[in-house]
């Protein structure tokens, strides 16, 4: 049986989004190894690379797609709910946005790919001159803004 455990019972140490969206696929997953790797680090892409590996762990579950889409917004969302109730300053800027569409855009980076499942899958600069219709997913921004 696949874990719907809420995560921010588990660990008050899921402070970065990156980190709590990756261990949340390593627990859905049962790879113990992974999970404990993503909670040692602090590096964002090493996070990243991570949880490309959930479910290649000796007695993991291994990773299917299908699986985990039935458990990411899920685990997102609570990840946003915990940010932004622990922190009144966050909460304040969030609620400040009002019925603006928020959106999460890629970094001016080699590192980093645009996401087109939580973000747009466009720079900022891109993101500027880009019509609406053309825009990815946005997961994140809808979660945050529903």
């Amino acid at each position: 049986m696949l874990s719907s455990t809420p995560l921010l019972l588990l660990s008050p140490r899921l402070t970065y989004r990156i980190r709590y969206m990756h261990y949340g696929k390593a627990i859905v997953f049962k790879d113990k190894p992974i999970a404990i790797k993503i909670m040692a680090t602090t590096n964002h892409t090493t996070m990243k690379q991570l949880g490309t590996e959930v479910g290649q762990s000796p007695g993991a579950i291994p990773y299917s797609n299908e699986i985990w889409s039935q458990h990411d917004q899920r685990i997102v969302t609570e990840c946003n709910i915990f940010k932004f109730t622990s922190s009144e300053d966050l909460k304040a800027k969030l609620l400040a946005t009002g019925d603006g569409i928020l959106v999460e855009t890629a970094r001016e980076s080699k590192h980093w790919k645009a996401d087109r499942k939580w973000g747009i899958g466009l720079t900022k600069a891109k993101t500027l001159k880009a019509p609406v219709d053309q825009l990815s997913s946005n997961l994140l921004g809808k979660i945050l803004i529903p």
